[in-house]
């Protein structure tokens, strides 16, 4: 009976022993999965700051972009009025040298009354001096006119390419 206490004495001390060192693991094992949970949570709040970091720097990004298409669209709005200004003043230029036209024809009708011979070449003269006069206008109406067409096209695709770009990072950001 003895032996049979001192063997139960044995196993239940074994056992206990056996408890305390299941015990200890189990301890042991919580804690490294608590180092574990602290170190991804760690990792998943500095992705997540580099992510807001990230959309912050993109919202800035394309808060200056959008002010970058307003100053574009401003200047052209400023460089179309200009151009279509000194358009109105090259045609009433035009119109003025119509009008003075007319008027030096009055004159040399005048003249050919008085002067026949003289008429014929001052007439001469003064027609191709306003011709000439009327087609270098009209050439500064028509040069002016394709300078404002270019100009536009030319801030038309800043505009496009600029949306482009807002859209590519757009896309990005959805992606990410």
């Amino acid at each position: 009976q003895a032996d049979n206490d001192k063997r139960v004495d044995e196993l239940s001390q074994k056992h206990l022993q056996d408890k305390q060192e299941a015990a200890e693991r189990a301890a042991n094992e919580y804690a490294a999965l608590e180092k574990e949970k602290k170190r991804v949570e760690k990792e998943l709040a500095d992705k997540v700051e580099a992510l807001e970091n990230e959309l912050d720097e993109t919202i800035n990004m394309q808060t200056n972009q959008v002010d970058q298409i307003e100053t574009l669209e401003e200047a052209l709005k400023a460089k179309s009025a200009a151009h279509e200004r000194e358009k109105e003043k090259l045609a009433e230029l035009a119109h003025n040298l119509e009008l003075l036209k007319i008027e030096y024809m009055g004159d040399i009708r005048a003249l050919e009354l008085k002067h026949e011979e003289q008429l014929l070449s001052v007439r001469t003269s003064m027609r191709e001096e306003v011709d000439r006069t009327i087609r270098e206008a009209k050439a500064d109406i028509a040069l002016k006119d394709k300078e404002l067409t270019d100009m536009r096209f030319s801030l038309i695709h800043q505009v496009a390419d600029t949306e482009k770009d807002l859209s590519s990072t757009r896309v990005a950001l959805a992606a990410s």
